[in-house]
């Protein structure tokens, strides 16, 4: 049977990454955002999890991604979409916080469903109210740790970046990546994105190199 795509080239995986020429600030991505949080879910997208479908997490790796697609395909077509309206394989762009306004995840969306925020707090609001009006999303989740004062939201960043891609169990967190980053004296918070049924394992994948890490 063909294997479930590698975690780390998964579309969250790969959301955070910035090229070298980097557009600092903090930005909101979720389909429909142009209709205002409490609307959003009104806008014709497939809000779902490829990972819980393909159970990636399992022993054996799920099932290939192209069967995902596939189930994904059915999807679209049992709730009347187009079949080019987002959906969490294919995108355009992968929902979450961001710190970089040319990050992969931001790219090609539409800008009409970017919003922009003074802060990394503010962002965070704002992804609240829209996981209060679509609880099922499953694409980021924010983590705080303690940091050196000297520490810059760059830096932070960078650290957990590294860790996502070595930690001993971050395979098992189906395409864990870093979408953001920030840090207010000795506190940083860091902003994960991973398919959805993968949310705990990535976490988990992380907090034994940095103990510090909790729910944000």
């Amino acid at each position: 049977a063909a294997a479930a795509p590698d975690v780390r080239s998964a579309l969250s995986a790969r959301a955070g990454e910035r090229p070298a020429e980097k557009r600092p600030g903090f930005f909101v991505f979720a389909p429909g955002l142009r209709h205002g949080a409490a609307d959003l879910t009104n806008h014709p997208a497939l809000r779902c999890d490829p990972a819980a479908l393909g159970r990636w997490d399992a022993p054996d790796g799920g099932v290939a991604e192209e069967v995902v697609a596939t189930r994904l395909k059915m999807l679209k077509r049992e709730q009347k979409l187009a079949p080019d309206a987002w959906d969490p394989l294919r995108g355009p762009g992968w929902p979450g916080v961001y710190s970089d306004r040319s990050a992969r995840g931001l790219r090609d969306v539409d800008p009409r469903d970017v919003a922009a925020r003074d802060s990394l707090a503010e962002a965070l609001r704002l992804w609240g109210d829209i996981q209060a009006a679509d609880p099922a999303q499953p694409y980021t989740f924010p983590l705080r740790c303690r940091v050196a004062s000297a520490t810059s939201g760059a830096d932070l960043f960078d650290a957990v970046a590294w860790l996502a891609a070595v930690a001993p169990d971050a395979r098992r967190a189906a395409g864990l990546g870093v979408l953001a980053a920030d840090v207010v004296g000795d506190e940083g918070v860091v902003v994960l994105s991973c398919q959805g049924a993968a949310a705990a394992a990535a976490a988990a994948a992380i907090r034994p190199s940095w103990p510090s890490i909790s729910a944000w």
